[in-house]
């Protein structure tokens, strides 16, 4: 892909064109229209332990924090996974905050941090930020745990839909 292409695929987010985000996995689901574009970055990924809720990994994206923008500050969902950027373009003035604690990023390096304590991401730069985000188990959870915790995720979607469905239902009867 090339540089021209690479910063026409960021779809906009919340029609804003302050944070994008480029996905090659999405809720497990893989977009085979972005991933085909990195099969380097696919095949090493196999080697991580990404969290998911199958084989797949559950996210995996590429971030732009557009020039002078501050993502604000926000909590992750739980801490059975660790957050990871690899820093791909950082200009000066950019940083991320975890729990208190300013952390810059360090081009081609690791950052890795528990979203779910309070974080934010800022650019205070003229050029925009990038980085890849993805997750990856906790090390501290069992094999065990992990399975545990992916059942879990399955027994609830299936509650959900089997709520949607009712509720269907129930529209349709009445």
């Amino acid at each position: 892909m090339s540089g021209k292409e690479y910063e026409s695929a960021f779809p906009m987010l919340a029609n804003s064109n302050n944070w994008q985000a480029l996905s090659l996995f999405k809720e497990g689901m893989e977009d085979v229209s972005v991933s085909k574009h990195f099969p380097i970055l696919k095949k090493a990924l196999e080697k991580v332990p990404c969290y998911g809720l199958t084989a797949s990994p559950y996210e995996v994206f590429y971030s732009k924090l557009a020039k002078g923008q501050t993502i604000t500050p926000h909590y992750g969902l739980s801490n059975h996974s660790l957050t990871v950027h690899l820093a791909i373009d950082i200009p000066h003035d950019c940083y991320l905050d975890v729990n208190g604690e300013r952390a810059s990023w360090q081009e081609h390096q690791l950052t890795i941090f528990d979203d779910s304590y309070l974080h934010m991401a800022h650019n205070g730069s003229d050029r925009d930020r990038i980085v890849l985000i993805f997750s990856i188990w906790h090390p501290d959870l069992t094999s065990t745990q992990r399975q545990a915790i992916q059942s879990e995720f399955k027994n609830r979607q299936r509650w959900i839909d089997n709520l949607n469905a009712a509720l269907v239902q129930y529209r349709n009867d009445h």
